[in-house]
Formats: structure tokens, C-alpha cells, sequence
């Protein structure tokens, strides 16, 4: 569906972060791209994006045609004057008929009228999901977006995730630097190194039998590929 080559990704003091960088997305798969904070994760998934062109490679969509992209980040971004249902239609909902299921199916249906300063931290977590959703994306990026919840919340919002991309699958991409959390929702995970111009030199392919199966069975899973 997508292929993503990075030749050589420098930062303004001139220091190259990323090299020699390949990875291709299929559609209705799930990629983790995991490694420590700092080493070139989110400038990954920002080229993949489009947010970020200052680049040598390219990413190309399959038939030359770049399709819709969701996109969650670190930090949910909700407008706080607008309401959740507010926030959501800002994006031009794909089909706005499906915003409300879309947001029953995320648990905060009862929450479209509130304003984000009502919201808790999960909440505004789903809202963010669902405002993803609604554009009825073809690759959905997600930036860490479960970083800051405690485990509980946390847990809940990756279950929330899943349910809904297995009742619309996409191309998902997720950032994080948890391995147990990759492994819990991912088909593979590509591993970057915390040192020097990163590339795809490890890739780790969760078996079918073990994926999707909870943050828990994701650290068991874990520990087998540290």
C-alpha cells in the first residue's frame, strides 16, 4: 500500500538521525516502529505523514494515488471551544452518519456534547481515536498516544483501538517506545536503536497465534524478543 524509503534525514545542526531507512505498510496491518525516546521515531512517522519533506527518498502509495490518512498524536489536540462533537466534524467525517457509532464504539458516545476541559485523560484519548476514524482512513498513524494514561486507561484505550480496526481495518502505524505495548496490538515490530543514524535492521514478526492478545500476553511476548 505504501513505501517509505529514507535516504538521509538530517536535523538543523546537521546531525543525521536517520539512513538508509526502508518500510513498507499493507494494507489492514499493524507496525509498531519501537526504540528510546530521541531516536527518530516520531520524525518517522512526521515524513510518512507528509508533515515533514526536508528528506532525501521518497514515500510512495501503491498507484501513485496518496490515500486518506488519521492521524493520532502525543497529545490528544482537542479545540478546547469546540465540543467532542465539534472537535470530530472539524475533519470532515468520510461518512458523518458513522461519527455517532464510531464514538459508542470508543465508550464516550455519551460524551459528543462536553467540551475537552470536561473530558478525562482517556476520554480525550478516544475522542482523539475516533476523530482519526472518521476520516475513514486508509493508514492510521498514532504518535505514542497512550503515553501519559496510567496502565488501567491505558489498556482499555489499546482494547478500544483494536475493536474498532477490526470493524474497519486500515494500515496502522503505531509509535511507542513499549515493546510489551507493541507487541500487544502489533503484526510486526521494526526495532530502532537508541545510538547513531537509525535503519530497519531489526524487524520482529509477532506470531499469528500471540497477537492482539493484551498488554499481559504482549509482555510475555516481549520478553522472548529483548
Amino acid at each position: 500500500m505504501l513505501e517509505a524509503r529514507i535516504a538521509r534525514k538530517a536535523v538543523p545542526d546537521g546531525r543525521v538521525v536517520i539512513a538508509q531507512f526502508g518500510l513498507t505498510l499493507a494494507a489492514g496491518e499493524i507496525t509498531a516502529l519501537v526504540g528510546p525516546s530521541g531516536c527518530g521515531k516520531t520524525t518517522i512517522l512526521r515524513i510518512i505523514a507528509g508533515l515533514d519533506t526536508r528528506f532525501e527518498g521518497e514515500v510512495a502509495w501503491a498507484g501513485g494515488v496518496p490515500g486518506r490518512i488519521g492521524t493520532v498524536f502525543q497529545e490528544p489536540r482537542l479545540l478546547p471551544w469546540c465540543t467532542v462533537a465539534e472537535n470530530i466534524e472539524l475533519v470532515r467525517p468520510a461518512d458523518p452518519a458513522l461519527v455517532p457509532a464510531l464514538l459508542d464504539q470508543l465508550g464516550v458516545g455519551s460524551a459528543a456534547g462536553l467540551y475537552p476541559a470536561a473530558l478525562s485523560g482517556g476520554m480525550a484519548r478516544r475522542v482523539a481515536l475516533c476523530r482519526a476514524l472518521a476520516v475513514a482512513p486508509d493508514l492510521l498513524l498514532l504518535d505514542e498516544p497512550f503515553v501519559s494514561l496510567d496502565p488501567v486507561t491505558a489498556e482499555a484505550c489499546r482494547v478500544a483501538l483494536i475493536e474498532a480496526w477490526r470493524v474497519r481495518p486500515c494500515a496502522v502505524l503505531i509509535v511507542t517506545h513499549d515493546m510489551a505495548e507493541a507487541a500487544s496490538l502489533a503484526d510486526r515490530i521494526v526495532v530502532l536503536s537508541g545510538s547513531g543514524p537509525q535503519d530497519a535492521s531489526r524487524i520482529v514478526e509477532i506470531p499469528s497465534a500471540r497477537r492482539r492478545g493484551g498488554i499481559a500476553d504482549g509482555a510475555r511476548v516481549a520478553e522472548t524478543l529483548i
